[in-house]
């Protein structure tokens, strides 16, 4: 969403130069806040959403490496493995 060309056109690298130094603002509060410089090198590294990248920066904190998905892009992040759910 936050980087959809046709209605912010900002770079991602942009997006995560701006957003990090708010996101660590001390009195700002928010859940699992020290995952979000993860969640924006992922971001901004691969051709991943957002929602994808935290979702594996979750994954990544907790100490797992694989999850079950029919989203792709998860392919696409080293060391993580998406797991299909088998009929």
């Amino acid at each position: 969403m936050l980087d959809n060309p046709t209605t912010y056109a900002v770079l991602r690298a942009v997006l995560r130069d701006q957003l990090l130094p708010l996101l660590s603002l001390p009195n700002l509060k928010l859940e699992r806040k020290r995952l979000y410089p993860r969640v924006f090198d992922l971001y901004v590294s691969l051709p991943i959403d957002l929602v994808d990248a935290y979702h594996a920066a979750l994954i990544e904190h907790y100490g797992q490496d694989s999850l079950y998905s029919f989203d792709t892009d998860f392919d696409r992040i080293a060391g993580m493995k998406r797991r299909e759910v088998e009929p």
